[in-house]
């Protein structure tokens, strides 16, 4: 079974591959990014919401062509459409997924951080939410 997790969608003609740190994991050195950049105001959210299909046709490009890595987070608005994408049954399985935890800092230009209480939340609640927004058992 640890081999087949290693190896899949391993696609040497396509992409080039590193292991994830001590686990052996082969993932793409091209990851999918769902950063939202609001001061820019140019983010994957706004890009999927101005046209959700061709988000959706991208994302199946680069799942297709090798990329297994995708990096997104509650705040970037994108797990959804990641989820969706990696739900399909002939995507399960085919991708690693890192997220992140909400609510560390209220303010970003300042750096004020939320109370302990609404961090203590975020830490307990937010990869459930996570799970269930990318359908998936783990990340």
């Amino acid at each position: 079974m640890r081999q087949a997790i290693v190896t899949r969608n391993h696609m040497p003609d396509r992409m080039t591959y590193d292991r994830l740190g001590k686990t052996g994991f082969l993932v793409s050195r091209v990851s999918v990014g769902g950063y939202a950049n609001h001061g820019m105001r140019a983010n994957a959210d706004t890009m999927a919401s101005a046209d959700p299909d061709a988000y959706r046709a991208a994302l199946q490009y680069l799942l297709d062509n090798g990329v297994n890595f995708f990096d997104t987070a509650p705040d970037y608005g994108t797990e959804g459409y990641i989820g969706e994408l990696l739900a399909a049954p002939d995507n399960r399985g085919r991708a690693f997924v890192c997220t992140k935890v909400e609510k560390l800092v209220s303010d970003l230009e300042i750096g004020e951080p939320f109370a302990e209480n609404e961090r203590r939340e975020s830490f307990r609640f937010g990869p459930i939410a996570s799970l269930e927004a990318l359908r998936l058992d783990s990340i």
